[in-house]
């Protein structure tokens, strides 16, 4: 992973409230860009949910499982975060 790199010299002036920023980097949770990004009051999604999406469905998929999907993230975004 890029562990959250972002050019120092970008603009905070390239976003507007009514973006939507999703960086799929999620070491950090909350990356450089993301912060800049939500300062100009973007909605913000981090790499991390993707991931978590990714591994439940994986696990549904391979497992032949049918997960509680809320739980599952609570748990693993527990995990991830701590």
């Amino acid at each position: 992973g890029t562990l959250g790199k972002f050019q120092e010299d970008s603009p905070a002036n390239i976003f507007t409230k009514d973006d939507v920023v999703f960086d799929l980097v999620y070491n950090p949770v909350k990356t450089k860009l993301l912060k800049i990004a939500e300062e100009a009051g973007c909605q913000i999604i981090s790499g991390i949910d993707m991931l978590i999406f990714q591994a439940i469905f994986s696990l549904e998929l391979f497992l032949n499982l049918d997960l509680n999907f809320t739980d599952v993230e609570k748990v693993m975004r527990k995990s991830l975060t701590t």
